[in-house]
């Protein structure tokens, strides 16, 4: 919509960012898509990977000849999956994929139908939540190698940490890889326009009455940014110091 003029700000996942600004065949058919930049990435859209805690898988590899729900067909989860996968040296020649949405993902696990569902969203996810209402669940995490190779090919993950107390039956913190939620704007825009938008959002998170805005911060804002900062939302990063 930014691209066609008819929106001159617009919420986007990183990934789906970078698709864009690279032209990516798969999601993009190969057309650039570059008259947009970011004004700041808002908050955490984790890549979960649950399994049934009552089972012996322990570790990424081992969905290895298992039933995993990678996501709705063409959806950002199912993308995450396979790079994911990919970082853990498997493809989907290695597993039994099915394409759920999160609802269905959650039903078919509660079902014991998989073993694993991927589930890419902010975190907790209610679907998580009612899954591990009915079987104890386990969260599955890359090791530090792994981590640094999918970082390494894809730029927009970073790594965030899943609290203890997320879901039922977790012992301890994780770190999962993440995508994030961005808020992005026609390159277009006058920079004075876009400085003060950014300012006024920095400075009026104490407004904000949904749950996320516990998540946003300008230090935060600067990280798994895979385009160019609008001039205006850089300027304000550099002036309060969280931006070289």
């Amino acid at each position: 919509m930014i691209n066609e003029g008819e929106a001159e700000l617009a919420f986007a996942q990183n990934d789906m960012m970078f698709y864009a600004w690279e032209g990516d065949k798969d999601v993009f058919g190969g057309e650039k898509v570059d008259s947009f930049r970011a004004i700041g990435s808002l908050y955490p859209e984790a890549v979960q990977i649950v399994v049934g805690a009552d089972t012996d898988i322990t570790k990424v590899a081992d969905l290895k000849g298992k039933n995993v729900s990678i996501g709705a067909n063409g959806s950002g989860t199912m993308y995450n999956s396979l790079q994911v996968l990919e970082a853990a040296g498997l493809t989907l020649d290695d597993v039994n994929e099915q394409y759920l949405n999160f609802a269905e993902s959650a039903g078919a696990f509660q079902n014991k139908q998989v073993d694993a569902i991927f589930i890419t969203a902010g975190i907790p996810n209610p679907s998580i939540i009612e899954a591990a209402n009915k079987r104890p669940i386990r969260l599955l995490v890359l090791d530090d190698e792994q981590m640094t190779a999918l970082q390494s090919k894809y730029n927009f993950y970073i790594p965030v940490t899943v609290p203890q107390a997320t879901y039922a039956g977790m012992t301890e913190d994780l770190v999962i890889p993440s995508t994030n939620a961005v808020l992005i704007a026609a390159a277009s825009l006058d920079e004075q326009l876009v400085y003060d938008l950014t300012k006024t959002l920095f400075e009026g998170l104490g407004e904000l009455s949904h749950a996320k805005a516990q998540e946003i911060s300008a230090a935060y804002a600067v990280t798994g940014v895979p385009v160019p900062l609008h001039p205006g939302a850089e300027r304000y990063y550099k002036e309060i110091g969280v931006l070289k």
